[in-house]
């Protein structure tokens, strides 16, 4: 197998929707996953690997 590059990672957004009890894609993130709710979470996905 290849090593992983930058360009590999993403993150799933997901939302529980309260009125079907079932989780909804909110948007798929590549790079950054920067967000504002359910709380402020900013997170640079290029240096993942650095973790």
């Amino acid at each position: 197998m290849d090593s992983l590059t930058a360009d590999d990672f993403f993150a799933l957004g997901l939302q529980l929707d309260p009125h079907t009890g079932a989780y909804t894609p909110t948007g798929i993130h590549h790079g950054r996953l920067k967000l504002a709710v359910p709380f402020t979470i900013d997170i640079d996905l290029t240096e993942i690997d650095r973790l």
